[in-house]
């Protein structure tokens, strides 16, 4: 879980309304939640690790991914934490791919995204 102290954070750049994206999509899990339920709250940190989790299945799964390329132009950058057990895997995917940290989330974000139907303006 995203609250704990002993989270690593992993600075990458992203493209412009991938952030936004996220938050949409945390308000209407809350939304579509039981209210009974007593964590009721989908956090925003909660799905990017979700997210790194699904992409490192597919991984596992040996499924042919295409590994994101840093925005040139309109991007933003961003700090996610990731618990250090998640962590330590994206770093060996991304010294097995030589690949930065940063791509491994940032690609495991963008199909997240996609896979949830919310595709981001390329312009």
């Amino acid at each position: 879980m995203a609250y704990k102290r002993t989270d690593i954070g992993v600075s990458m750049s992203l493209p412009i309304g991938m952030t936004e994206a996220f938050k949409r999509l945390a308000l209407a899990r809350t939304d579509a939640r039981d209210p009974r339920v007593r964590r009721r709250r989908v956090w925003i940190q909660d799905l990017y690790e979700e997210a790194v989790r699904d992409f490192l299945i597919r991984l596992q799964r040996r499924e042919r991914v295409f590994f994101a390329a840093t925005p040139l132009r309109r991007k933003e950058v961003k700090t996610l934490r990731l618990e250090p057990a998640l962590w330590t895997q994206v770093k060996e995917i991304s010294a097995r791919f030589d690949v930065s940290v940063g791509t491994v989330v940032r690609t495991a974000c963008s199909e997240f995204l996609e896979a949830n139907g919310i595709t981001l303006d390329r312009s």
